[in-house]
């Protein structure tokens, strides 16, 4: 008796939630040990074992900019302590990745809990659990899932009314990618519009209010007229050539690349389809909704505001990262603030666990899926039988990230001394080997495969992902 009463009045939400997190650290662990994989491989992984090596900084010139790409450098500061403390291995790299991902799923937890319900909390929690861009990214050596970590305090404090956390959190939000300046401006484009509805202050003073909502900007602005001075540049050249503001071009990458992306893709229609059926039970029902509806405008103002601005640069699907807890949020919150059956939330979450399943088994090399281990173990496996047959010091022809593979020790694919020499851009056929994939190869180079001097001596092939190693048979 005494146990069913105790059962009754046990929260049980905070410990589903809890044990969720649990289970999805434990399915990470797996992966810890594996190299790293494109970007991470590339830059930020080389990055944040350089900044340990010089000293720990924030200033713009304490890694070369080759690697920084002119961002400020929290991420690479904080990655910097962690192997300080825990050394550069890839596990304590990957590590440093799990727990930032560990912690926003407890933040995601807390801020449902806080400005929704805790059934819509531990929901959350579960759906951003499976989908397969946040499982892939959870243990990249990337920046998204830290933006998205802080971005998600700044919006948390600023709804509690705590500026200085609020600031600290603004911060460090810009402070880890330039991107963070739209979680700062939503914030404060939506504290000028809640206001000014209101009617109860005078318009200059609600934008007087409103502009110490700016304040983090101010730490960005700082870093970069620093970075002026040093590099004679405020935003990285090679970047700011990627900006466009031609209307097509940001119109298609606002819908058919990150709206739909965000919207349709990885089974993100089922919840999109949701938050359509809610909306239209509250016009039929007329049903209003609670003071929680301007957290759910803030958190769109936010999902809208990104996606226009990164229409604007880059396309990388894996940026979306920042804004899906919000997404996430939004469609749930629509619809179980409205429908708030029992039987209709655990059908939910039955229907909603077999369709993110099925999604696991559409594998690809990308850095947002989960089909990125089987490419990691080609890699692997071809510059394994290239050291086992000692070619470090043969001419190898292969792409853009193979070479970073080969030739730095800091990707985990070669360790020091092992690397290869003589690693070449430029397809010739003067070359002793060459490396092929479908992963890290154009369709021009994949072309060069059938040219008669060339002899396949070995294919490693991992599920999606292939890699083949070509002999030159005239030399």
């Amino acid at each position: 008796m005494r146990i069913s009463r105790l059962i009754k009045r046990c929260n049980w939400y905070p410990v589903l939630a809890g044990l969720v997190i649990i289970v999805f650290v434990l399915s990470r662990l797996p992966v810890l040990q594996l190299p790293l994989y494109w970007d991470e491989a590339w830059v930020y992984g080389p990055a944040i074992n350089l900044m340990a090596e010089r000293g720990l900084s924030l200033l713009p010139d304490s890694i070369p900019v080759y690697y920084s790409r002119g961002h400020p450098l929290l991420f690479h500061f904080l990655g910097a302590s962690w192997i300080k403390i825990f050394g550069n291995s890839m596990l304590s790299l990957h590590s440093f990745a799990l727990t930032i991902t560990t912690i926003l799923l407890i933040v995601v937890y807390r801020f449902g809990k806080e400005f929704y319900s805790p059934s819509i909390a531990l929901l959350a929690v579960i759906v951003l659990s499976l989908q397969p861009v946040f499982i892939a990214q959870s243990v990249f050596v990337l920046p998204e899932m830290m933006l998205a970590l802080f971005s998600m305090l700044s919006l948390y404090y600023f709804l509690k009314g705590r500026f200085l956390l609020y600031f600290i959190f603004g911060s460090a939000t810009v402070m880890t990618k330039e991107s963070g300046l739209v979680v700062i401006a939503c914030i404060t484009l939506f504290y000028f519009i809640i206001n000014l509805t209101k009617k109860k202050q005078a318009v200059f003073t609600v934008i007087i209010n409103a502009l110490k909502y700016l304040l983090p900007v101010l730490v960005l602005f700082i870093f970069l007229i620093i970075q002026y001075f040093i590099q004679s540049w405020f935003l990285f050249p090679g970047h700011t050539g990627l900006i466009n503001f031609d209307l097509a071009t940001v119109w298609g990458k606002l819908t058919e690349g990150y709206g739909a992306y965000l919207f349709i893709y990885q089974g993100r229609n089922l919840l999109t389809l949701i938050a359509l059926i809610g909306l239209i039970f509250y016009f039929i029902r007329k049903k209003k909704f609670r003071e929680d509806s301007h957290v759910t405008f803030l958190l769109l103002l936010f999902v809208l505001g990104f996606l226009l601005f990164s229409s604007i640069n880059f396309f990388s699907n894996r940026y979306i990262l920042c804004i899906l807890p919000a997404f996430v949020f939004i469609t749930i919150g629509v619809f179980f603030k409205l429908i708030t059956n029992k039987i209709v939330y655990l059908s939910f979450i039955i229907i909603l666990v077999f369709s993110q399943v099925h999604q696991f088994n559409k594998l690809t090399n990308s850095d947002h899926n989960i089909g990125y281990v089987n490419a990691v173990k080609a890699y692997q496996s071809v510059i394994n039988y290239c050291i086992d047959n000692n070619l470090q010091d043969k001419s190898i022809y292969a792409y853009f990230i193979t070479r970073t593979n080969m030739t730095n020790p800091y990707a985990g694919y070669v360790e020091k001394g092992q690397e290869f020499s003589n690693v070449l851009s430029e397809f010739s056929p003067d070359t002793d080997y060459y490396i092929f994939s479908n992963f890290d190869s154009d369709k021009n180079s994949l072309e060069n495969r059938n040219k008669p001097y060339l002899k396949l001596i070995k294919k490693f092939e991992y599920r999606q992902a292939w890699i083949e190693l070509y002999k030159n048979t005239d030399r």
